[in-house]
């Protein structure tokens, strides 16, 4: 067995205390939250990503009855973004919520499956994006400059693919995704991971979950 320990920096930010480009981005996150559909939890997210190109890109939470369906605000928001401008970078990310009318006291940080998404573009664009989570006590906290607290997908592949005992029973990996194997070459199966099943190590905060 190994024991890895996970840190990052996080700094701590009054909301007067920004720059005027990181206050308009913040403003358009909680702008968005107005346009939730969360009929379901109640509970409203925005999310806004300053491009490269100087484009600041809006988004929001979307449910749907059948639970896996619905999109977080982040997802929505890098999903669209890209799409819209596939040549752009990600620079900076804000995400901020809503519940019961009032935005939420404590920042609400992305969950797993968003993470991985914003690691996504971070790979692919060379550079790591800076995130704000708002809170409506004045306090933001951002992400400077560093991965999310959260091992990616790729490095959990690349750590089944380096496992000695991979002929044994547990996983290994290959070209289609993990193998889950139970010892009997007869009966191997393949089952596909998704990004969003392994993303974080840590669970979402409780506003998070609602999502």
């Amino acid at each position: 067995m190994k024991e890895l320990k996970i840190t990052t920096n996080v700094r701590v930010y009054q909301y007067d205390e920004l720059v005027e480009e990181d206050k308009i981005l913040v403003d358009k996150a909680k702008a968005m939250t107005e346009n939730s559909y969360a009929p379901y939890s109640k509970f409203h997210v925005g999310a806004a990503v300053l491009l490269s190109n100087g484009k600041i890109v809006g988004g929001s939470n979307q449910e749907n009855a059948a639970f896996p369906s619905g999109t977080c605000a982040e997802r929505t928001t890098v999903y669209y973004a890209h799409s819209k401008y596939p040549e752009a970078k990600f620079e900076k990310l804000a995400i901020a919520a809503k519940k019961d009318g009032k935005f939420t006291s404590c920042p609400v940080s992305p969950c797993g499956a968003c993470r991985q998404s914003i690691l996504e573009y971070e790979t692919l664009g060379k550079q790591p994006v800076k995130i704000y989570l708002y809170g409506d006590d004045g306090h933001l906290c951002c992400r400077p400059g560093s991965r999310p607290p959260a091992p990616a997908f790729r490095q959990f592949l690349t750590a089944c693919a380096n496992d000695k005992n991979s002929n044994k029973p547990g996983i290994r990996a290959s070209a289609q995704g993990v193998v889950v194997n139970p010892g009997d070459n007869s009966r191997v199966r393949t089952q596909r991971f998704f990004r969003d099943a392994t993303a974080s190590t840590a669970p979402p905060s409780a506003a998070s979950t609602l999502r």
